[in-house]
């Protein structure tokens, strides 16, 4: 079954599919990790889409709902990672719609092989506690469901309940 797009938001849109490496035993991660968060971000002049990942085959009517969305903004295109263990399917979407991709320094120099490096909650804690001191909206999530108001807030207790 192709992924589901959904719009979450005016120009927001997200899509899940199953994590292709995910290994609860291996990994020693719980089964919110089962299933990954992708967005689309589509503004009027430029799209993003940040963490993406190709749904599982039949993909064809799910590509072409994206071609649809993009096809205003086709030439100002990114791929954006939010961390380096991201990568997913990146080179497939830069590939498919001739864009860059931004990603963290760590990943830079090999995106395909970018190894993941475990952080510490209370280490990545510290990295995000500088976020609260802008005005945030929304909180889009890699996993599980985003925070489409009061973001600053949503952001503080996650962080609060992560420490």
């Amino acid at each position: 079954m192709p992924a589901s797009l959904q719009q979450i938001d005016a120009g927001l849109y997200r899509w899940t599919a199953p994590h292709p490496e995910w290994d609860p035993v291996a990994d020693q991660l719980d089964s919110s990790y089962q299933e990954v968060v992708s967005h689309l971000i589509v503004g009027s002049e430029a799209a993003a889409f940040v963490d993406p990942l190709a749904p599982p085959e039949p993909a064809e009517p799910f590509w072409r709902k994206l071609d649809d969305l993009i096809a205003p903004v086709r030439g100002s295109l990114a791929v954006v990672l939010s961390l380096h263990w991201h990568e997913r399917s990146a080179t497939e979407f830069a590939a498919r719609y001739t864009a860059p991709v931004y990603a963290p320094a760590e990943a830079a120099s090999d995106i395909e092989t970018a190894p993941w490096r475990p952080t510490s909650p209370s280490a990545l804690n510290q990295q995000l506690l500088p976020l609260l001191e802008l005005p945030i909206s929304k909180v889009l999530t890699a996993h599980g469901p985003p925070a489409l108001s009061g973001g600053r807030e949503a952001l503080q207790h996650a962080l609060r309940a992560g420490a």
